[in-house]
């Protein structure tokens, strides 16, 4: 078995997964999928360690091959953040843009803080002492609220548009907000010992205003290229384009490439 395979054989059980959710257990789809993920990896490994299966090792290995750092943050994240934000309501989120503003940026940072103090004085009462800095990271990793599930729980429970706007928006938004958030604190944990707020303060800023920039330029040429196409495959190929192409230069030009999707 290949890696192409692989991605084949694991596409057919993520929809069957789906589909049995549907009618069995009726979790909301992305929970069911991710908890069918965990349920199958694990017997695979059982698999492995029990009985010594050479396919179920051969799977293990391919999978142990794949670099989800690159795979997730450098490829996948694109496409979840901008097709999430496609469903975005534009002109309701405009009404509500400063409320949503405020929540993403002060409540990601907060959240960063509050966890991060709390983690530092838990692990020194527990006799595991950890460096702030590590704990900070911790805390920026987990602040953000997972878009995808945020937009799919608001449309199963029918909330009101102004809640379910501000929601999706302030999810959306401070998933890239806490990636640069945490891109910032990691190149200060193991790249900058001696940075001073300063360059702290410029990364940050470098980081999310950059790709806050980035994005509404391709979007403005990707909507002015879509509106003037009157082909349906060229509009299709654009929009595919902007998650690709535009994700990958925004991580070569260092600027939040999540930021720029959104």
């Amino acid at each position: 078995m290949n890696a192409w395979y692989l991605i084949c054989f694991l596409s057919a059980l993520a929809i069957f997964i789906a589909f049995a959710n549907q009618y069995i257990l009726k979790m909301q789809t992305t929970i069911a999928i991710t908890t069918g993920s965990v349920v199958i990896s694990l017997l695979l490994i059982l698999a492995v360690k029990l009985q010594g299966d050479s396919t179920a090792l051969e799977i293990t290995q391919i999978v142990s091959s794949i670099d989800f750092n690159q795979l997730l943050l450098k490829g996948m994240l694109g496409f979840l953040l901008f097709a999430g934000a496609l469903e975005i309501n534009l002109a309701a989120l405009k009404k509500q843009r400063w409320e949503i503003t405020a929540l993403v940026l002060f409540s990601t940072l907060v959240s960063t803080f509050i966890i991060g103090y709390l983690s530092f004085y838990l692990f020194a009462l527990l006799g595991w002492p950890v460096p702030f800095i590590y704990c900070l990271l911790f805390g920026a990793l987990i602040s953000p609220t997972d878009p995808i599930a945020v937009l799919a729980i608001i449309k199963q429970m029918r909330a009101p548009e102004g809640i379910s706007v501000q929601v999706e928006g302030e999810s959306l938004f401070n998933d890239g907000i806490g990636l640069v958030i945490f891109t910032t604190i990691f190149a200060v944990a193991f790249y900058g010992t001696e940075a001073t707020v300063l360059d702290i303060g410029e990364l940050f800023l470098v980081d999310a205003i950059g790709g806050i920039v980035f994005g509404l330029a391709i979007a403005l040429v990707g909507h002015y290229l879509i509106i003037n196409s009157r082909d349906v495959n060229i509009r299709l190929l654009l929009t595919l384009t902007i998650p690709t192409a535009g994700f990958a230069a925004a991580n070569i030009w260092e600027i939040s490439g999540a930021l720029a999707m959104v």
